[in-house]
């Protein structure tokens, strides 16, 4: 993550990607998911000073029973390099429907200037499933001192959007990992957002250890029975060692029959956009500010006014102000999204360490949540003089309020795009689709025209 001369506006336009479904065939029957894998760093940010090394885990979760090889490269700054398994082959070798660990050890020339860079990973399989993985990179002066942050885990659920029909059950891994040198028993807890689903019954997992430097799964199990309720629901997954907590949602889909088919119920979705390149984490050191904007877009025609707090989630910071969610209150078009912004403050002595913003969003019968990591880092009594960081050039982001289309036969489904101007980019951005492996039969995809998100300010 670069930090910019200037403060960064992000502007977000909203794009709504259709895609239609001409033909599909149940067939009484659940379709079958493709395997895939999914990568998390054990560190969301690491500081290493000039001359020196770091290590971390990389983790590569199998999800559907996928068991190949994938091969690992790295992107990042010039000077900055890195290696897998300890010099070892840059491949994971994945079991099915468990997570398979990797060490990454990042090297820091002497000629990398002192700052703050993105460093991504990235995983390809051999029938070309990619994904990426990043973190936030922070170079120091050399002899600096790097103190070591609060331990704790992350937890990812692989899938996070699960589509049930009656009698069936479906199942979902949930991997901990541990972050500097996290090492506990995890038990985890589940509970729905607003309705709860008829006949759906969740099957939670024992709690599992979670060892330093490595990780653990859970699965746990969604089942329907003969005429459950139909239509998208969500289930907020707590993760907790009594001490230090973690949620992840997992939005359900039931779908019953076409003859039996229940209207869906409209719900919104909310994410957080730090207002720097990805990855999305608040960096704060003394007398610095940072903001974040909270994205909230509507799913299946949902169209209601929503309201906004913010909290901290555990300990919270000495030393570090929010200031109010602006607006507190937004209202969701249908179909659109709608955007609210807040700004964290450290003053001259802020404590140090890794913590959770929690920022709510509700309309008093639905309410979600997302979090937003901040990193505090204190006075660095040998620190050097700091170059400016050199000027980026204007970028943009797309991401979807969600990554997996559900629909049947003869209706249409679509998602959310949302494109984020990034360092004042603000240029026509066009849209293309492909499908990856064979191509489905009867099914259209809708691309919406070219687009311009407004661009913002910053260096």
């Amino acid at each position: 993550m670069f930090k910019p001369q200037g403060r960064l506006l992000t502007s977000i336009l909203a794009v709504v990607l259709v895609v239609t479904l001409a033909s599909l065939s149940l067939n009484g029957a659940a379709a079958q998911t493709a395997g895939d894998f999914s990568l998390a760093l054990s560190n969301a940010s690491i500081s290493i000073p000039q001359g020196s090394a770091g290590t971390l885990n990389l983790y590569v979760a199998s999800a559907n029973n996928f068991a190949q090889t994938v091969s690992l490269t790295f992107s990042g700054p010039a000077g900055v390099s890195a290696s897998f398994n300890g010099n070892g082959p840059s491949q994971v070798e994945t079991s099915a429907g468990g997570p398979t660990s990797s060490t990454v050890t990042i090297y820091v020339d002497d000629s990398v200037e002192p700052g703050t860079y993105p460093f991504i990973v990235t995983g390809v399989s051999p029938n070309g499933l990619l994904h990426s993985t990043g973190l936030e990179l922070t170079v120091l002066p050399a002899g600096t001192v790097v103190s070591t942050p609060n331990p704790d885990f992350l937890t990812q659920p692989s899938p996070d959007v699960m589509t049930l029909t009656p009698d069936v059950s479906q199942s979902t891994t949930i991997v901990f990992s541990s972050v500097n040198g996290f090492s506990s028993c995890v038990g985890l807890s589940a509970a729905w957002t607003g309705v709860a689903p008829a006949g759906v019954t969740v099957s939670l997992p024992s709690p599992v250890v979670v060892p330093a430097g490595g990780s653990a799964s859970s699965v746990l199990t969604l089942t329907a029975d003969g005429s459950p309720s139909t239509g998208t629901f969500t289930s907020v997954v707590t993760a907790t060692n009594g001490v230090v907590s973690h949620s992840s949602d997992i939005v359900v889909r039931i779908v019953g029959t076409p003859s039996v088919l229940a209207p869906v119920a409209a719900d919104f979705s909310i994410t957080s956009a730090v207002t720097q390149p990805s990855p999305a984490v608040v960096s704060l050191s003394p007398g610095a500010s940072q903001s974040a904007a909270v994205i909230l877009s509507s799913i299946d025609g949902f169209g209601s006014t929503v309201t906004l707090t913010a909290g901290w989630d555990g300990a919270a910071p000495v030393g570090v102000s929010v200031s109010p969610l602006t607006p507190l209150t937004v209202t969701v078009p249908a179909s659109g999204s709608v955007s609210s912004a807040l700004t964290l403050t450290a003053d001259s002595t802020p404590s140090t360490g890794s913590y959770t913003l929690l920022v709510t969003a509700t309309n008093g019968v639905t309410s979600h949540s997302t979090e937003i990591p901040v990193i505090i880092s204190g006075t660095l009594a040998v620190l050097a003089p700091v170059a400016p960081a050199p000027e980026m050039i204007p970028d943009f982001s797309v991401t979807p309020t969600s990554d997996t289309v559900s629909t049947i036969l003869g209706l249409s489904a679509g998602t959310t795009v949302v494109v984020s101007s990034l360092r004042g980019f603000s240029s026509p951005v066009t849209f293309s689709a492909s499908w990856v492996g064979n191509a489905p039969t009867g099914v259209a995809i809708n691309l919406p025209q070219p687009v311009t998100p407004p661009g913002g300010g910053g260096g």
